[in-house]
């Protein structure tokens, strides 16, 4: 990026959070006047705002955050392997020791009958490729990364806690395969920040201490203690009709 044009890619980051904040707080479209943003649609700057990411977050894990943490590994990679809320809000929440052949045959089954009815399983924001393996996608998630990912689940857990360092847990699931790929190079994705979730979580242990994380990470939810005293540039603007969600 030409060093000069800088100031305009950050105030276009400013711009959209605050069409993001307009649609919150309830005001009604357009929420800026950028005549691009007006028509266009664009990531949230912080993925963790995005729909999905939302939905998984109150559905499952809230209510699982203190679960065993090969349960929070798990459910976390499979949810957002497939990547939709739909399809994880049809599996459930299952726990570390009821993930046997059974439950995988389930999930593989469940995925095969949701696209038969074209229904939401897999999501477009971004793409899980087969790697060159000859079988439906759904079966290379299940079989080829997942089961991979469940049979070094004790191993990584054991490592968050005593590293103390998402680098070191991220570099150690590396060679699993589907995860050096789909992750761990994906740190702006919604995946990439649910990895950087679970890694945090995976760390908790009695204390609660959370991992090492990059900086830009680990601010992840700060935003949240400014809310009570934003107010949305938009909120003296009347447009009429409130619009769908862009």
């Amino acid at each position: 990026m030409d060093a000069a044009r800088a100031p305009a890619f950050f105030d276009y980051l400013t711009e959209r959070e605050n069409v993001r904040l307009c649609k919150e707080a309830g005001d009604f479209f357009p929420w800026t006047e950028d005549p691009i943003l007006q028509t266009f649609k664009f990531t949230n700057v912080r993925r963790q705002h995005d729909r999905t990411s939302n939905e998984l977050r109150e559905k499952f894990y809230k209510e699982h955050f203190n679960d065993d943490r090969r349960a929070i590994l798990m459910n976390c990679a499979t949810f957002r392997y497939f990547g939709t809320y739909e399809f994880a809000n049809a599996i459930g929440w299952t726990d570390f020791g009821d993930m046997d052949e059974g439950h995988w045959d389930y999930v593989k089954e469940t995925a095969h009958d949701r696209l038969a009815n074209r229904e939401r399983v897999f999501t477009g924001a971004y793409v899980i490729t087969n790697q060159g393996i000859s079988a439906p996608k759904q079966e290379v998630v299940v079989d080829y990364f997942l089961k991979g990912l469940q049979a070094n689940a004790d191993l990584i857990c054991n490592h968050a806690d005593i590293s103390q360092s998402w680098r070191e847990v991220a570099d150690m699931m590396r060679p699993i395969k589907g995860l050096r790929w789909h992750w761990l190079h994906d740190q702006g994705s919604s995946a990439g920040h649910d990895l950087h979730w679970l890694l945090g979580e995976l760390s908790r242990g009695t204390q609660r201490t959370r991992l090492h994380v990059p900086i830009g990470l680990e601010r992840l939810d700060a935003h949240r203690s400014r809310r009570s005293a934003w107010r949305c540039p938009c909120s003296r603007r009347r447009y009429g009709k409130a619009s769908q969600e862009r």
